[in-house]
C-alpha cells in the first residue's frame, strides 16, 4: 500500500510522504494550479465539447441527406480542428460529386445525353466511382438508343413515302381497271 500511495502522491506533485500513525506529511514539488489555469482548461474543454457537439449535429444532417451544412465552430485543440477540417472537406467533396451527378441526370431527363461526368482523379475506387461510371455508361446507352430511334424513324419515314407512292400507283391502276371494266360492260350490253 505505501508504494501505491507514493505513486499517487507523486502524480499529484507531492515530493515526500511520511507515513506515521496514519498521518501523512506532504511537501509539494510544484505549486498548485492557479485559478487562471483552471479556467483556461475549463474554457478549452467547453470549446472542444461545443465543437464535438456540432460535429454530431452536422453528421446527423448529412446522414439524412443534407450536404449544405458545415462545421463552423473552432477550438485550440489541433486534433479536433483536424477532425473538423477533414469532415468539412469530405462533405464538400461528396456534395460536389452529388451536384455533378444530379446535373448529368437532369440533362438526360431533358434528352441531352452529351453530358459526361468528369471523375476526379482522387476517386480511384469505391461506390462513388462506380455510380459515376454507371451514369456515364447510362449516357452512352441512351445516346445509342436515341441514334437507333432516329435511324428507325428515318427508315420508317422513307418506307412510308415509298408506300404512299405505291398506294398512289395502286389507286391509279385500280381506277384504270374499273374504267376498263365499265367499258367492257358497256360494250357487252
Amino acid at each position: 500500500v505505501p508504494l501505491i500511495m507514493f505513486d499517487v502522491f507523486t502524480i499529484l506533485g507531492v515530493s515526500s510522504c511520511i507515513f506515521s500513525n496514519d498521518f501523512i506529511l506532504k511537501a509539494p514539488l510544484i505549486p498548485p494550479p492557479s485559478n487562471d489555469n483552471i479556467l483556461k482548461v475549463r474554457e478549452n474543454n467547453l470549446t472542444d465539447t461545443k465543437l464535438l457537439g456540432e460535429i454530431v449535429l452536422i453528421l446527423d444532417k448529412v446522414e439524412s441527406g443534407s450536404y449544405r451544412c458545415r462545421i463552423k465552430s473552432t477550438t485550440k485543440n489541433p486534433m479536433i480542428m483536424t477532425l473538423r477540417n477533414t469532415i468539412n472537406k469530405m462533405i464538400d467533396t461528396v456534395a460536389s460529386n452529388l451536384d455533378n451527378l444530379q446535373q448529368t441526370l437532369q440533362s438526360y431527363t431533358n434528352n441531352d445525353y452529351t453530358k459526361n461526368i468528369e471523375i476526379p482523379k482522387k476517386i480511384q475506387k469505391g461506390r462513388m466511382r462506380n455510380i459515376m461510371e454507371a451514369t456515364n455508361q447510362l449516357g452512352i446507352a441512351l445516346t445509342n438508343n436515341a441514334k437507333s430511334n432516329l435511324q428507325n424513324g428515318q427508315k420508317l419515314e422513307h418506307d412510308s413515302s415509298i408506300m404512299n407512292t405505291s398506294m398512289g400507283h395502286l389507286s391509279e391502276k385500280a381506277n384504270e381497271q374499273a374504267a376498263s371494266l365499265e367499258e367492257t360492260a358497256a360494250a357487252l350490253e
